[in-house]
């Protein structure tokens, strides 16, 4: 899962002090998650039900969007104004949420003399 992803990139001591909470709502696959940043961890849980719940910012987007967005293929503001991502509430939680990522050289090199 694209959760369990950002959990692996979280770059767990700039998280330390940090303290997010949001709703995603992926409507490509009418599943909702709670996602939690604290202590350094990014937790999540899915819920019953897709509606955004009672965390002040909820997120609806597609896997896809989502995955350029937390792989800095594209901005937060990017996103948001091509529509890709529709942020109801303050869009703090997902941009601290997207600057706590480290991004992963994927092409390094296995065996080096």
């Amino acid at each position: 899962m694209v959760l369990d992803n950002c959990a692996v990139k979280l770059n767990g001591p700039s998280a330390s002090q940090q303290h997010v909470e949001f709703t995603i709502v992926f409507t490509d696959r009418d599943e909702s998650f709670r996602v939690f940043i604290d202590s350094g961890t990014l937790r999540h849980r899915r819920l019953n039900t897709i509606s955004g719940g009672d965390v002040s910012t909820t997120i609806r987007t597609t896997v896809q969007a989502f995955i350029s967005l937390t792989s800095e293929l594209s901005t937060v503001d990017q996103a948001i104004e091509s529509d890709s991502v529709h942020v109801e509430g303050p869009v703090e939680p997902l941009a601290t949420f997207v600057s706590l990522l480290d991004q992963f050289d994927v092409f390094f090199p296995i065996i080096e003399p």
